[in-house]
């Protein structure tokens, strides 16, 4: 189904803008508003007539998204900005594991039980209606199938936390930064410590800490990074191509009536039908997912 999608649609799966169509659109976008500008500048000054003037010193408006605002501070700590939240590290090292030049994998890793690595963090919102609430603070770690071992995370100083023991193994084989989240109380100095445990479930017991991340909105559910890729995985073990759709649209149930194909769906599998198409294989399991392939209808109905 990606396949055949690829290059037409906004969307290369249902996740993803597509390099050469959904994201060049989003780039398009910004350079035109950029052009735009310039040739504003480069056509002279200009007499602003009371309207413009106006318009111009006008609040910006409110965002699509309810109370989608800018954060009032950074809260992104990867690369150099979690080098310097670190206070202390014994047994961890900051380290490059990337394999091309200009695709670098910094992260601080340890190899040895009792290793430790504290980062200094604020978690206060600057909201005095939220002072009393909670936040989420999401830790980047590694999650592979070999060589990896089990951690414990803890908030030692300033900021109260659930102890939490993670293990950096799974059994899909690849090497992928997964997000733990941790309720956190707010304070303006909070010390997180990481500790790398005798347990392991390899045998080995390396621990890669990648970045950490503060959610300014109490409010705010923890991002379950997993489930997206776990999708992935699930959904594209189960098709001959190798493709990938959403897994209560996938489930096969012969009991379950499908609704017939809409519009474009229909374009779709005519096109799998057709001499470059991909093999039968392939089109039959389409038409068995056919209630799936009507997902993409509002891309390119």
């Amino acid at each position: 189904m990606d396949r055949a999608l690829k290059g037409k649609v906004f969307y290369y799966d249902v996740l993803h803008p597509d390099g050469q169509t959904g994201h060049r659109v989003m780039g398009e976008l910004v350079a035109q508003l950029v052009l735009d500008a310039w040739e504003q500048v480069a056509a002279g000054p200009v007499a602003l007539t009371a309207e413009v003037a106006e318009s111009v010193n006008a609040p910006l408006i409110q965002p699509m998204l309810p109370n989608n605002f800018e954060a009032v501070t950074p809260h992104c700590l990867i690369g150099n900005a979690l080098v310097g939240a670190v206070i202390h590290k014994a047994g961890f090292e900051w380290i490059n594991e990337g394999k091309e030049p200009h695709l670098p994998k910094w992260g601080f890793v340890a190899t040895e039980p009792g290793s430790e690595l504290r980062v200094m963090i604020s978690t206060k919102t600057g909201d005095a209606n939220t002072a009393n609430d909670n936040v989420i603070v999401e830790l980047g770690f590694l999650r592979s199938y070999e060589n990896v071992g089990r951690f414990m995370v803890r908030c030692i100083e300033g900021c109260v936390c659930p102890e939490a023991s993670l293990d950096g193994l799974h059994e899909h084989r690849n090497s992928q930064t997964f997000l733990h989240g941790l309720n956190v109380s707010q304070a303006e100095r909070c010390v997180i410590s990481i500790t790398v445990l005798p347990e392991t479930s390899t045998g080995k017991h390396k621990v890669k800490i990648t970045g950490v991340m503060v959610s300014e909105d109490t409010a705010a559910k923890r991002f379950e990074n997993w489930k997206a890729w776990e999708v992935v995985i699930a959904d594209t073990s189960r098709n001959p191509a190798g493709l990938m759709i959403i897994p209560e649209v996938a489930a096969i149930d012969p009991t379950i009536p499908r609704p017939p194909p809409r519009p474009a769906a229909r374009r779709m599998l005519e096109e799998l039908e057709e001499p470059h198409a991909p093999d039968a294989a392939l089109t039959t399991w389409v038409q068995e997912m056919h209630g799936g392939a009507g997902f993409y209808s509002f891309l390119h109905a």
